[in-house]
């Protein structure tokens, strides 16, 4: 199959907080199967919760924030 991408870079780009819900939600879906663990999902959690967001998330808010005004 191949990606163009390597894992870590995939979920930088569409957003950490976006892979968090997604592992976090096929993990309740398809179980063991997934092979996500509740460590890997915790972890990506905490990075949320620390405000790293992702490359994407980042460049959209800095743009909200220009064209409202909040920077």
């Amino acid at each position: 199959m191949g990606f163009p991408v390597g894992a870590a870079t995939l979920v930088d780009e569409v957003g950490i907080d976006v892979a968090a819900h997604v592992a976090d939600y096929l993990s309740g879906v398809f179980g063991p199967r997934f092979g996500f663990g509740s460590n890997e999902i915790s972890l990506l959690k905490d990075v949320v919760a620390q405000g790293y967001l992702g490359k994407l998330r980042s460049i959209v808010l800095k743009c909200v924030y220009k064209l409202t005004g909040m920077i």
